[in-house]
């Protein structure tokens, strides 16, 4: 669960729009991941993102290394069955993970910092602006966004807030997803939405 470490995670690959045509095994492997990405979610808000493992011992760490590394081939091998199997064994060990961390004290993640992750890089979101310099000081692993920087990138990025208010009264589930890293599409001769 280190950053830039590749990991099973589920993928939603039976949005066709996203993925397109997918085999079956492919779904249900995707599918059976939910239950390993809540658990790692739910770890991610507790201790940081991917923290958990530095917060063991390292022959815990490396235990739970290994059935990373089973839970990833068998994605890999594309059977449904074994990602059940190796999920249930992942899932236990976050479960360990997390109960040796208990057990030791270990800081948990600061209130005031929500963290996720981008293209491998461990992120944060301030929402108190002025904790920046102490929180850093604390988790020099992680780039910072204070709500000062979001507003900043919201306003650049021009009237995205109502594009997306407009979006979701038509589509509902709708999320901001990279489909490039250029341009949006309209500017590479795409049609604009005219909402």
């Amino acid at each position: 669960m280190k950053a830039k470490q590749a990991r099973a995670m589920r993928q939603r690959k039976d949005d066709r729009m996203i993925h397109g045509p997918v085999d079956k095994q492919s779904i249900e492997c995707d599918f059976v991941l939910g239950p390993y990405d809540a658990a790692v979610r739910a770890m991610g808000i507790k201790w940081g993102v991917d923290r958990l493992p530095d917060l063991v011992t390292p022959d815990l760490a490396q235990r739970f290394g290994k059935a990373m590394a089973a839970l990833n081939e068998a994605v890999e091998a594309n059977d449904p069955e074994l990602v059940k199997a190796k999920v249930i064994n992942a899932v236990k060990g976050i479960n360990a993970l997390d109960a040796a961390a208990e057990a030791s004290g270990a800081p948990k993640a600061s209130p005031h910092v929500i963290e996720f992750e981008i293209d491998g890089n461990k992120c944060a979101l301030l929402t108190n602006d002025e904790a920046w310099p102490a929180l850093k000081a604390q988790r020099p692993d992680l780039f910072f966004y204070t709500m000062t920087d979001i507003k900043g990138m919201i306003r650049a990025a021009g009237p995205t807030g109502e594009l997306l208010e407009e979006t979701r009264k038509h589509f509902p589930d709708a999320k901001i997803v990279p489909t490039n890293r250029g341009k949006p599409n309209y500017d590479l001769g795409g049609d604009f939405i005219p909402f």
